[in-house]
């Protein structure tokens, strides 16, 4: 009776989800794959007292996007069957890889050079192609048609996953695990973080990248071999294809890392690098042009300014007419760009829901900056910097980066994703230290 019971039990289950999952194989798929990839590297690699909580945290977060995302797509856009709207990034990174795709399938594989009139952000250059266009158009030749809502599954998973990484961060920094619990959840609930992962953006993907290469970067001072080198410069190229300006960010650090790395083959690989540098030099594309100062440096501000006002045209935009030609001009510019990103985007007259919802996400984000100081003061500490060096560069240089360079709360709000999850560690880390303080005087209290 009761094996009758079961195989009616498998046969039913078998039937609903055969009904319910008809034409969407690949999806369900792609859901159960990297749900059990990912429970199985926590079950692996995470500690016995944290797996439970980090797998319950991971499906619930993953599931409830993945349910939100189609729904948003099948419900609210006409292009649901695709995954991506007909405005906006999402539509050009989609667009782009639907038709490119769509000729891999059929055999035909036009030049770099050709692929640029398929693309409406870069027709007809093709430099102007974005690396996140082209792994659109590698999944929808993959996947055919449902490849735009693949893209949204992954871009649910990687925003949901990120808490792998984050959790080694937060053991090597001594956070408790009910703390770690609290910074899970600013990085799972955040807002538009939260949002920019429910459609085909980039955002998720990138943020992931990020903090792979942050905790890679820690675990490299107590395991050192040759794995975690190819794993961390894998995520670093990666981060840097998404977000081009985070060349600049990991260049000092990793330069940092060499140098001070004690490992018997660091002088041959220096080495390599070097002479790598001087063939790319000679050869007809140099990284360093003779004409260098002349048409990049002398011109810097003028370009920030540039890229400042462009953004800035829009109803959105601010400081965009603050006229910054020189780098004496820059310099006073920036104290006041970086308190626009720290405390913007704001506006005093929101005329749509999401403006709402940006000013009541800058409002809790405001309650945290006490924290948010507190743990960058904790981090710089002697007993914590050779810990944090990399976080520490990663959120002046991208705060530096987009101090002078952003002039638009609308794009702002995309691209400060880095600020406010990096920011939540150090927040973490201060909530940690001031609760071990708080109990250390309890004690001293008790023994009085």
């Amino acid at each position: 009776m009761r094996k009758l019971l079961k195989y009616i039990i498998i046969a039913v289950t078998a039937f609903t989800i055969s009904i319910l999952c008809i034409d969407r194989f690949p999806q369900l798929i792609a859901i159960v794959g990297l749900s059990v990839g990912c429970i199985y590297f926590i079950i692996r690699n995470i500690d016995r007292e944290m797996q439970k909580r980090l797998i319950g945290l991971f499906l619930i977060a993953f599931l409830l996007q993945v349910s939100i995302s189609l729904f948003f797509y099948g419900k609210t856009v006409d292009t649901e069957i695709y995954g991506f709207s007909y405005e906006g990034d999402d539509f050009i990174y989609g667009d782009f890889g639907m038709i490119v795709g769509d000729l891999w399938r059929r055999g035909i594989f036009p030049s770099l050079k050709k692929l640029g009139y398929y693309s409406v952000a870069s027709a007809p250059y093709a430099s102007d192609i974005k690396p996140y266009q082209l792994y659109n158009a590698f999944i929808f030749y993959l996947f055919g048609t449902c490849g735009g809502q693949i893209i949204l599954i992954l871009n649910c998973f990687f925003h949901a996953a990120i808490i792998i990484p984050i959790y080694f961060i937060c053991r090597d920094l001594d956070i408790k695990n009910n703390v770690m619990m609290f910074v899970f959840s600013l990085f799972l609930l955040w807002p538009s973080t939260f949002f920019w992962s429910l459609i085909n953006l980039k955002e998720s993907a990138m943020l992931f990248s990020v903090f792979a290469a942050l905790a890679l970067y820690i675990r490299m001072r107590e395991k050192p071999n040759f794995m975690n080198i190819l794993f961390l410069l894998f995520f670093i190229f990666i981060a840097c294809s998404l977000r081009r300006y985070l060349v600049i960010v990991f260049s000092v650090p990793m330069a940092y890392f060499f140098i001070s790395w004690k490992w018997r083959y660091k002088k041959v690989l220096i080495l390599f690098f070097l002479l790598l540098l001087i063939l790319i030099q000679v050869s007809a594309k140099p990284i360093f042009p003779p004409d260098l100062y002349d048409l990049k440096l002398r011109n810097f501000p003028q370009q920030l300014f540039r890229a400042r006002y462009d953004k800035g045209i829009s109803n959105t935009g601010y400081f965009a007419n603050l006229l910054t030609p020189t780098y004496f001009s820059t310099a006073l510019y920036f104290p006041f760009g970086v308190a626009a990103i720290l405390f913007l985007p704001f506006l005093l007259r929101p005329f749509t829901l999401f403006h709402i919802v940006a000013n009541i996400e800058s409002i809790f984000w405001w309650s945290l900056l006490p924290f948010l100081l507190s743990g960058i003061w904790i981090s710089m500490r002697a007993e914590n910097l050779k810990k944090t060096f990399l976080i520490l560069v990663t959120f002046f240089c991208w705060l530096s980066i987009l101090a002078l360079s952003q002039g638009n709360m609308g794009t702002l709000v995309r691209h400060k994703g880095i600020i406010y999850c990096i920011g939540f560690i150090f927040i973490g880390m201060a909530i940690d230290r001031t609760a071990k303080r708080i109990s250390a005087y309890r004690d001293i209290g008790r023994k009085i």
